[in-house]
């Protein structure tokens, strides 16, 4: 692969194979690049936007997790954790919570739906705030 003198340009022309990446760039053209014209850069806005987003993420995840322990059985506790927070499929699941496929299905139904109504009594917004 060729060294490109002015990259932008074999860019914009390698587009057409549909592989911005295909141009070998020396590094030194790299690390003379300014952060704002890099394709990782963020602006403080788009920062500022995915901080926020995280917060109101972990404060969701933290009401699920006292929600769970609040308000569900020991076996749906252990079928939600291994299923959703766990990722495993159905079978493992089950087989790690000691119990069937079937009845593990039914116990994360009965969870979520647990879940699903406290959810709905709280005030909108609830977890956008700071």
């Amino acid at each position: 692969m060729k060294h490109a003198d002015n990259y932008e340009d074999e860019l914009e022309k390698d587009e057409s194979r549909g592989n911005r990446l295909g141009v070998s760039v020396p590094p030194e053209r790299l690390r003379d690049l300014p952060a704002s014209r890099a394709m990782w850069h963020e602006g403080e806005d788009e920062i500022a936007a995915a901080l926020k987003e995280g917060r109101a993420r972990e404060r969701r995840l933290c009401w699920v997790r006292a929600a769970l322990a609040l308000l569900c059985t020991p076996r749906e506790q252990a079928c939600v954790r291994f299923y959703y927070f766990g990722g495993l499929d159905m079978r493992t699941a089950a087989s790690r919570a000691g119990t069937s496929p079937a009845t593990a299905c039914r116990d994360l139904r009965s969870a979520v739906a647990k879940l699903r109504a406290a959810a709905r009594t709280l005030p909108k917004g609830h977890f956008d705030g700071e």
